[in-house]
This record gives structure tokens, C-alpha cells and sequence, in this order.
């Protein structure tokens, strides 16, 4: 058992009974959660005051002015870039692709209120504000809001699902090693008197207000005006009993207000697991990335200013030795290019001539201290670059003398480990996204979902109604439009009402939030054109031969286009190949419309025959131009090799000759003389 864990646990045995018992016990829960975290929040404040350059943030001061070479600003604002970049785009569709029009409609209308939720809550800045935090103190946190409107009659005018920044220094959590583990999660806020009472019409106006709007703390005893006091309030959520609790300190006889869940939120609490920058396991106590460079930092910074107290040392100066040159020096500074100035005095430069009477102060040392402090410079960003992952940027950066080969390269692997952030920021925009798509299913009236995603959904009274409109019609003899082809409106609002429905069949993600991740989509989506051709070009005649059937064709070429990510209309678009429309009721075909689609088919037919019988005949055609032109191959091989054996059988008798003559031209040599005479 943890040191907090218990503490808890005695905590709940001594707070006591009744309402006063419940504000002690929460007190002492976030006193307790407080000392925890405390050290984490003094280095994340200094860090921010490093960030911001602040004063106060122990910076070096030099002759009245700051030499500082802020790279954590510089490491931080390209981090954050590299890392979010982009708003998502919510994408909600069935997750097994099933048929199922009752999960495809209601999938469609959450991706709709989620868009219009991301355009109408600036919920991109929201996660700018949470890659910030993790970043710099650590840790990024956003929490989700159902915000109903009522109207005058008690009813429901308006809702929407919003997005809110949690400040991490008002947070406070329970004792766990994982965030599935939390107990209770705390919100500390400061009300004005008109909040508490809306927070609780009896309790709220005899609240004390005890803080200062500018300093968030009790005062100190100054009077001050009523519009700058607030009062100390903490929101808890307890897991364990499924409640929301506010405890104000300065009301100690009970809660502010007690009530039940919500949200109704499948993990009940109102924001997704955290972002962490450093991610220890079995401890959720953030880390500032800056502690992992902060002494090379701070190095870096002794050398910066070094180099500015070197750089103002390193100017151009000078004496001369008699004052009587004075004049001399003046009209000399004063002169033009190429002017030639007398001298007024000549008997002062009879001690060695004009260069011995000046003396100038010798900088080539000063020069060579800055470029090996400049060189050390380098070194130490770049190993700071090395521990934070920027490293890796720069080397991702293309030049436009590379190759379009090397440039894809250093994009594929040029974020190599920034790629682990950026994952995790994807996940906390899906997570909150799925939240938020909780929050449309079960809080939002189905008049407000369907005005939102623009979608006019008949009810079940509506089909029945167009349904007996057109049997009238029918027994009539009249046209009547046909009746709504779908789901009824009851039966998309009970689908998305039914969580484990919901969750089962439909699943909530995103897109990208990095746009250079638009490169590799666009390059997808041109191999798979590319690849779509060659199927076609490939299956298609024996599709049109009558050697594969359509229907296992569309499969091959489903299974095709499901290994690369194409957007939901085109993949919907593609599972709906091969799929014949039903055939309309008999009762309702018209006959000359029948003889005219039966025309067509054989018309069809007939030019299918043809063409099949045309491609058989090109195929046996150019099966026998082929057959002719290997005979004649191998008919010019057969000659050529008889050609060479030929031409070798020549060489060989013309080389008998040659010995043969030369062996009796050597016989007639060898014979005596006398054999000769005769």
C-alpha cells in the first residue's frame, strides 16, 4: 500500500460523520493528493518562467541586458508544431462493414454533430493548449462539457458538447499507478456569488468569498471590492460512488452540492486519459521534459553570454603616441576614398615613420576564444537536439537538389521518434472525440441531432404513412412516389441510446492531425489507382469471358482495395461492387418497361457473344502467329547451328591441309644430299 493510498484510507476513518465529516474527508483527500504533486508543480512553474522569459526565471543579466539563447522556446514551439499541426476530421462508420442500414445511418449522424462540434467550440485550440502543457509542465489535459439551454417551459431549447482546457495547476488526483485506477479526479475553480448560487440556490448566498480574483488566494486582510472576490471551490468526481461533489473550504457544514453522474460517461470521468510527455510506468507524476537537457541548457546560456561579453570586447581600437597628430587624425577619419591628407607635422613621425606612431589593440585572440566558443555552441544544441528528437527533424529537412526518392525517405523516417508523441496526441483527439460522440448519443434530443447533422430521418408513422399512400395509389392505377427506403427514426435514436450497441457496432476515430501525413495519403491513393488499373486490365476479360464470375470478381477486388486507407465513400462505394438491386415488386412492374430491359439484356448479350467470339478468334489468330513465328525460330536456330558446325568442318580440313603440306616441305628438307642429286 502506497504512502497516499493510506493516508486516504485514514483520512476516511477519521473525517467523522455527517455532512461536516464528508467536506473534511474530500479536504484531506486533496490535501493529501496535493503534497504529492507539489514538487512537480514548483519545476513546472519555473520552466514556464523559463519558457516566458520571465524575470524571475533566474536568467543571467549582463550590463542591463539579457544574454539568453532561450532554446526551450525554440525546442517547444517546433515540437509543438511537429506534433499538432492540423484538426482532426472526425470519421464514425460501422466497424465490421456489415449490413446494416440502421448503424450506417446513426454512424452518420454522430460524424456530423462531431464536425459541427470541432467547427463551433475551437476545439483545435483546445489541444494546441494541451500539446503546450505536455511540453512544459508535463502533462495535457481537456475535459468535456454537456451544455443544455432551457426554454421558458422548463424544456430543453438548446444543447451543444464543448471542449474545455484544464489547468494542470488546478487539478488534483486520487492515489493510482494507472489512470484506470484513479478513485477521484478534483477541479479547483473560483466562483463569483452569482455562480454559487446557480451551483446551489441555498447554500450558495451565505458562502464566504474568500479569495482575490488576481491572486486565485485568501486575502490578506485588505479591503477590496466585491467584483474582484471569489471563493474556493473543488469539483470532485468520485468513481467508486459514481457522484459529483462540491466541497468549498470556507463552508465547512456540508457540500455546496451532491449529485449523481452527469455525463453518464462509459469511464465517468469528463476527460480522456492524460497526455505525458514522460511516461513512467506505475507513476503518474508528470515530468517536465526540460529536466532531461536543463544542465546542457544551462550551459548553453554561459556560453551565449560569454560570446555577447566577448563580441562587445572585440572592437576595433587604438592610440597614438603624440598628441601633436591629433589634427592629423581628424582630417584623416574625415577624408574620401583615395584623398591623400597632408601632414601638418611632420617632425612628429620622425621616430620611426607614420606606422610606428599608432598602436591598436590586438584582437586575433579575442577572435579565435569566440570561434571555439561558437564551435562548443554547436556541439551542445546539437546534443540537446539528440535528447529532445529534433534531431531528427533536421535531418528529415529535403533540400530541392535531392531526389524525390530521398525526400520520401526523410519524411518516412525523418520524425522517427517524435512519431511516439505524435501517436499519443492522435489518441487523446480520439479519445475526446468519443466522449463527445457519448454525449450527442445519450444527452442530445433526437430533434437536435438530426437539425445538427442536417438529416431529415422519417418515423415509423411516416414510412407507414407513404406505405398505405401507395397501395392507394396502386389500387387506383395511379403513380404514387415510392415509400422511404430505411431506417425509422426510432430505430436510429434506440440504436444510438443502447451503449453496448454503440460500441460494439460502431466506431469513432479520426484522420491524421499531422498534415505532412497528406504526402503519404496522396501517394497511397495514386498506387491504388494504379493498382485498380492492372486488376481491371487483368481480370476483366476473363470476367467478360465468363471464366470468373462478377460476383467473386468485386470480392478479389474488395480484398484488394481494404490494404489501402481510402477515404469512407470510396470504400463504401467499393463494397457495394457486385451487389444486383432487388428486383422491383411484381405488382408494381410495367410490362413495356419489362419487354424494354429484356432488349437490352439480349442486345447486351448478342454484343457479348460477338465481342467474346471476335476475342477468341484475335486469341486463336495470334495463338498461331505465335506457333508459326517459334517454328520459324527454331527453324533459323537449326540453320545457323548447321552453318557453324559447316564453317568449323571447313577450318578443320583447311588446318589438315596446312600441316599436312607443311610436314612435306620438312620431309624434303631432311633428305640426304646425295638422294637429292638423283
Amino acid at each position: 500500500m502506497s504512502e497516499s493510498t493510506a493516508g486516504t484510507l485514514e483520512t476516511r476513518a477519521d473525517a467523522g460523520d455527517g455532512q461536516p465529516g464528508i467536506v473534511r474527508l474530500w479536504l484531506d483527500a486533496i490535501s493529501i493528493a496535493d503534497k504529492e504533486e507539489q514538487a512537480w508543480r514548483k519545476a513546472a512553474e519555473e520552466v514556464l518562467r523559463i519558457y516566458r522569459d520571465d524575470p524571475e526565471s533566474g536568467q543571467i543579466i549582463a550590463n542591463g541586458a539579457k544574454r539568453r539563447f532561450n532554446v526551450l522556446y525554440a525546442n517547444t514551439e517546433t515540437l509543438a508544431t511537429a506534433v499538432y499541426n492540423s484538426p482532426p476530421i472526425p470519421d464514425v462508420r460501422r466497424r465490421f462493414r456489415e449490413p446494416d442500414p440502421v448503424g450506417k445511418v446513426a454512424a452518420q449522424l454522430l460524424e456530423r454533430n462531431l464536425s459541427f462540434a470541432i467547427d463551433s467550440t475551437d476545439f483545435s485550440a483546445r489541444m494546441d493548449d494541451a500539446v503546450k502543457d505536455t511540453l512544459l509542465p508535463g502533462r495535457g489535459m481537456v475535459r468535456v462539457r454537456y451544455e443544455p439551454q432551457m426554454a421558458q417551459d422548463g424544456t430543453i431549447g438548446s444543447e451543444k458538447v464543448s471542449c474545455e482546457t484544464v489547468d494542470w495547476r488546478r487539478f488534483r488526483r486520487g492515489p493510482g499507478k494507472t489512470w484506470s485506477d484513479l478513485p477521484w479526479i478534483a477541479f479547483e475553480h473560483f466562483l463569483t456569488r452569482e455562480e454559487f448560487v446557480k451551483l446551489s440556490p441555498k447554500v450558495g448566498p451565505r458562502i464566504e468569498l474568500d479569495c482575490s480574483l488576481l491572486t486565485n488566494e485568501p486575502g490578506k486582510g485588505e479591503p477590496e471590492p466585491d467584483q474582484m472576490k471569489r471563493g474556493r471551490v473543488w469539483e470532485i468526481w468520485d468513481r467508486e460512488k459514481r457522484e459529483v461533489v462540491f466541497i468549498a473550504p470556507a463552508w465547512t457544514h456540508g457540500p455546496v452540492y451532491k449529485g449523481e453522474d452527469p455525463l453518464g460517461l462509459r469511464d465517468f470521468f469528463p476527460m480522456p486519459r492524460p497526455i505525458y510527455a514522460l511516461e513512467t510506468p506505475g507513476d503518474l507524476t508528470p515530468v517536465p521534459p526540460y529536466r532531461a537537457y536543463q544542465g546542457l541548457a544551462e550551459d548553453l546560456e554561459q556560453i551565449s553570454i560569454r560570446i555577447g561579453r566577448l563580441t562587445r570586447a572585440l572592437r576595433w581600437r587604438g592610440a597614438y603616441l603624440d598628441a601633436a597628430i591629433g589634427d592629423f587624425l581628424t582630417k584623416f577619419e574625415k577624408s574620401e576614398d583615395g584623398a591623400l591628407v597632408p601632414i601638418d607635422n611632420p617632425l612628429a613621425l620622425q621616430n620611426g615613420g607614420l606606422d610606428k606612431a599608432f598602436w591598436f589593440q590586438p584582437i586575433e585572440v579575442l577572435a579565435g576564444v569566440l570561434v571555439q566558443l561558437g564551435e562548443q555552441r554547436e556541439a551542445l544544441k546539437q546534443q540537446i537536439y539528440e535528447i529532445t528528437g529534433i534531431s531528427d527533424i533536421v535531418r528529415g529537412a529535403s533540400q530541392a537538389s535531392e531526389t524525390a526518392t530521398a525526400q520520401q525517405i526523410k519524411t518516412q523516417w525523418g520524425s522517427l521518434r517524435v512519431q511516439k508523441l505524435q501517436r499519443e496526441v492522435q489518441r487523446f483527439a480520439r479519445d475526446l472525440l468519443r466522449m463527445m460522440g457519448e454525449i450527442v448519443a445519450e444527452k442530445f434530443q433526437p430533434a437536435t441531432i438530426m437539425a445538427v447533422a442536417g438529416m431529415k430521418i422519417p418515423s415509423k408513422a411516416d414510412i407507414a404513412q407513404a406505405q398505405m399512400a401507395a397501395q392507394a395509389a396502386q389500387a387506383m392505377g395511379q403513380q404514387a412516389p415510392p415509400p422511404p427506403n430505411g431506417p425509422a427514426a426510432e430505430d436510429v435514436i434506440q440504436f444510438l441510446r443502447t451503449q453496448t450497441l454503440r460500441d460494439y457496432m460502431v466506431d469513432i476515430e479520426t484522420d491524421s492531425t499531422i498534415r505532412a501525413d497528406l504526402t503519404r495519403e496522396q501517394a497511397n491513393i495514386t498506387q491504388f489507382v494504379q493498382g485498380f488499373g492492372q486488376f481491371i486490365q487483368s481480370i476483366g476479360p476473363a470476367v467478360q469471358a465468363g471464366f470468373v464470375p462478377q460476383k467473386e470478381a468485386a470480392t478479389l477486388l474488395k480484398s484488394f482495395a481494404r490494404s489501402f486507407k481510402l477515404g469512407r465513400d470510396a470504400e463504401d462505394a467499393i463494397e457495394q461492387l457486385g451487389e444486383v438491386p432487388p428486383p422491383p415488386p411484381t405488382g408494381q412492374q410495367d410490362p413495356a418497361k419489362v419487354e424494354e430491359i429484356k432488349a437490352q439484356a439480349a442486345q447486351m448479350k448478342a454484343q457479348s457473344d460477338k465481342q467474346i467470339a471476335a476475342d477468341k478468334l484475335a486469341a486463336d489468330v495470334q495463338l498461331e502467329r505465335e506457333k508459326i513465328a517459334s517454328q520459324e525460330r527454331i527453324e533459323a536456330q537449326r540453320l545457323k547451328a548447321e552453318n557453324e558446325r559447316h564453317t568449323e568442318s571447313l577450318r578443320a580440313d583447311v588446318a589438315k591441309a596446312h600441316i599436312s603440306a607443311a610436314a612435306s616441305v620438312e620431309a624434303v628438307k631432311l633428305k640426304p644430299a646425295s638422294e637429292t642429286a638423283h
